[in-house]
């Protein structure tokens, strides 16, 4: 077992899996509060990451949104957008087309394909894939 998605795509009875990250647990644990919710979004969940967005936005519209993922689902939702929110949905829409290309072709993807771990970078180019949208709570990310 590994951290690669296709190691634990592929192990047996996998109940719980716990993954070190020092900077995105830090970042993530920074961000919890009473009155605040933290969630996993990526290119797999966005719809539904959106989605999870846009009910909680329903029911306290002056709730804050910090999107670091899945803006396109939600970029008729949410305004103002920031600066750097446009940035990355502007980038975005440059690779849209060929998204599993430029996700295996940029550096984060040479270097996985060096280590033997191509496969990672296409399935981070499954849109929509995941109807899971993972969120903090005790500590740990817990799927909804």
């Amino acid at each position: 077992m590994s951290l690669s998605p296709r190691s634990v795509r592929e192990a047996e009875h996998l109940e719980r899996l716990v993954l070190p990250s020092p900077n995105g647990a830090s970042s993530s644990a920074s961000l919890v509060g009473a009155e605040r919710a933290v969630i996993g979004a990526c290119l797999r969940n966005r719809r539904a990451a959106a989605a999870l967005v846009a009910r909680r936005l329903l029911t306290d519209p002056t709730a804050s949104v910090l999107l670091v993922s899945c803006w396109r689902a939600l970029a008729r939702r949410l305004a103002p957008v920031s600066e750097e929110a446009s940035a990355a949905a502007a980038a975005y829409r440059l690779v849209e087309a060929r998204l599993g290309e430029a996700l295996v072709s940029c550096s984060s993807g040479r270097e996985l394909a060096d280590g033997g771990y191509a496969v990672d970078a296409a399935n981070a180019a499954e849109l929509d894939e995941s109807g899971s949208v993972p969120r903090l709570g005790d500590g740990a990310f817990v799927a909804q």
